[in-house]
């Protein structure tokens, strides 16, 4: 997994063991220490971290092992902090948290910012969530307006016994909703005549066709078919589906992902990658290890991992362009749609 992300000043990319030293370096660091004590004496098992981390990694699940980037300048690749997703807090074990520290010499200058807002996109682009949390001290005034600057909205203020603590002590509750998030027509019904009128809308398909497919989606106790819809806010920007056959001629092949979808006015952001993912990651929790597709395009999919299988016959007549690549296998967790 590469999960190097470059923003306007920074590079955050994959802990390597050769940050050890500057990583002890960092952590000994008292602002640190001292609203991070699970961060206290770090030189004792700082190795031991990195090629935890870097096992993390290749399992590509943030909500069972935290992903950690390390923060980098762009202009120099100096080392100046650390910015990580996954399960932290006693009490939102179950929802994906953000968590952050800098050097010292670099805070004010609005790096830290830059970074969440990084990883809050690349989240929701890459695993689909539906929301993020932040859990910070209330004296922590640099992280709390970190949040805050980063678009997170105070919702409460809990109790937790963190991780390195001695009591449980109070911690404001922060959050971040995604603003398109992927919903599936099984879990979600009542958006049922929704859907039927948008796939047939978008792809010129008699309506009795998509009705009667997304009607047995939400019914069947059969892995396929299943439809889903992205949505922002309550308006429908995008869509695809996983069916057993997309109107070819071979058999043994499935799932197809079909109907793919964007708005004109939504697309150049990346949702269609989003799509994409999200369909790999459904794939591999109904159980199949490839999804295909057949397409008359050329270039779009490539960027995204998919593989030219070949040519196959399509039941409409002639050949098309057929794709194929693995499912990926996200965690089954809140903050997931399906």
């Amino acid at each position: 997994m590469n999960i190097q992300i470059e923003t306007k000043r920074l590079i955050l990319r994959q802990w390597q063991i050769s940050d050890i030293k500057t990583l002890i370096n960092l952590a000994r660091q008292e602002h640190i220490e001292h609203w991070m004590p699970d961060w206290r004496e770090y030189e004792k098992h700082a190795k031991g971290w990195i090629e935890m981390v870097l096992s993390h990694y290749e399992t590509n699940n943030p909500m069972e092992n935290f992903i950690s980037w390390a923060i980098t300048l762009k202009n120099n690749d100096k080392l100046i902090g650390q910015i990580a997703i996954g399960c932290f807090d006693k009490l939102c074990e179950k929802e994906l948290s953000i968590g952050y520290w800098m050097d010292i010499k670099h805070t004010n200058c609005g790096y830290m910012t830059e970074a969440v807002n990084a990883i809050t996109n690349f989240a929701y682009k890459k695993y689909g969530y539906d929301h993020i949390i932040a859990t910070i001290q209330p004296e922590n005034l640099p992280s709390n307006a970190v949040i805050k600057k980063a678009g997170y909205k105070l919702i409460s203020t809990i109790n937790i016994l963190d991780d390195g603590q001695t009591e449980v002590l109070p911690f404001h509750y922060y959050r971040s909703d995604n603003p398109y998030r992927i919903i599936s027509i099984r879990e979600y019904p009542a958006y049922l005549d929704r859907a039927v009128d948008y796939f047939s809308s978008k792809w010129g398909v008699d309506r009795k066709i998509y009705y009667d497919s997304i009607s047995d989606s939400i019914t069947t106790e059969s892995p396929l078919p299943r439809w889903y819809l992205m949505l922002k806010g309550d308006e429908i920007i995008g869509s695809y589906g996983l069916i057993e056959n997309d109107f070819m001629v071979r058999k043994d092949l499935m799932p197809w992902l079909c109907a793919l979808y964007v708005e004109n006015s939504e697309r150049g952001k990346a949702l269609g990658s989003g799509l994409l993912t999200h369909g790999q990651q459904e794939a591999a929790k109904l159980g199949f290890p490839k999804i295909y597709l057949c397409t008359d395009h050329t270039g779009y999919y490539e960027k995204y991992g998919w593989q030219f299988l070949g040519m196959e016959e399509s039941e409409w007549g002639g050949d098309t362009r057929v794709y194929e690549i693995e499912s990926e296998v996200i965690c089954d967790a809140v903050g997931t749609n399906e």
